[in-house]
């Protein structure tokens, strides 16, 4: 009989997908080692078609953290992805499985026993307190990305930049796609725009108002489609967060927009690293000015053959294999 793993996340209207995306990539690693796996997420119907093809159940409410101590019992490991309440139940399991893990993309003063990773670029520059029982895996070394990313060849970087990728999250409830497709008109109306659309995207009228401009729109894109779009464009414009990874691991060229607060951290580090170009804040008053001048400067080749080298650099694609075999090792 095969071991079980449980996997814990949230997702949906409101919350967006990041957890739910992140946690598949677990969800097939454990299953390449043999282990038999279950996500229960607590969320809505906008998750189904992220979870195509994996084992699941979705529950409304606080319904997943009533029943989750007896399904947890039965499990040989329980992974934890959530901000709203992962600390919580992982405090109330981390006794009764035998390898407890916490997803975290910040730090706590205090953990009970168990494993923690925080695969961000930033994650080693975090005090986390040495605790007994306590096992850290920290940085891009662990970084999870989805499996259709792991083997993939990185991007050849073309000589002219004629194509660029719009994609700002399952929501984009600060409204940027709008914005940055109207700017990159203006500026850059020779480039094609591929704007990526998720379900819960609210801006209704957006394909209507800019169909037949060299805009092409996709909506609800897995993660095989997402890759298909990803190595057909020279450069991409982007929110902070999970997207910049698998960019990374491409070698593609990114200008990104800070739209949260938590995603701070990981732009600052980013940009430091040489992948990145931060143009700021999406409340600066010249943010797509900025987007627009700094795609400008990615035209050159071989600026853009250097962001593309250092984002190879920074991304492997093994993050999450490396962990789930550390983790049974």
């Amino acid at each position: 009989m095969k071991q079980k793993v449980t996997f814990l996340t949230e997702g949906g209207i409101g919350k967006g997908l990041g957890h739910v995306s992140r946690i598949t990539a677990y969800y097939e690693a454990f299953r390449e080692q043999g282990f038999d796996c279950e996500i229960f997420v607590e969320g809505d119907e906008e998750v189904e078609y992220v979870l195509n093809g994996f084992q699941y159940q979705i529950f409304k409410g606080s319904s997943l953290r009533e029943c989750i101590v007896k399904k947890a019992e039965k499990s040989e490991s329980v992974v934890i992805d959530s901000y709203s309440w992962g600390i919580d139940v992982f405090n109330e399991i981390s006794s009764r499985v035998p390898i407890p893990v916490l997803i975290e993309d910040d730090v706590r003063s205090v953990y009970p026993k168990g494993n923690i990773i925080n695969g961000n670029i930033f994650a080693p520059t975090l005090p986390y307190p040495e605790i007994q029982g306590v096992r850290y895996f920290l940085g891009t070394e662990y970084t999870p990305l989805r499996c259709e990313f792991w083997d993939v060849e990185p991007t050849e970087i073309r000589e002219t930049l004629q194509s660029v990728l719009i994609t700002f999250g399952g929501a984009d409830s600060r409204g940027m796609t709008r914005k940055v497709i109207e700017k990159l008109l203006a500026d850059h109306p020779e480039k094609t725009l591929k704007v990526v659309l998720g379900g819960s995207f609210s801006d209704k009228k957006l394909e209507e108002d800019y169909a037949g401009l060299g805009v092409e729109f996709f909506q609800n894109v897995g993660a095989t489609e997402m890759l298909r779009l990803m190595k057909s464009v020279d450069a991409a414009v982007c929110a902070g967060g999970q997207t910049l990874y698998e960019l990374a691991r491409l070698g593609i060229p990114v200008i990104s927009i800070c739209v949260a607060e938590n995603q701070r951290l990981n732009l600052r580090a980013m940009a430091e690293a040489g992948f990145v170009v931060d143009a700021g804040d999406a409340d600066d008053a010249d943010i797509f000015e900025r987007v627009a001048d700094q795609l400008e400067n990615l035209r050159i080749y071989q600026s853009r053959l250097e962001y593309s080298r250092l984002g190879k650099k920074i991304i492997d694609g093994q993050g999450v294999r490396r962990f789930v075999k550390q983790l049974i090792s």
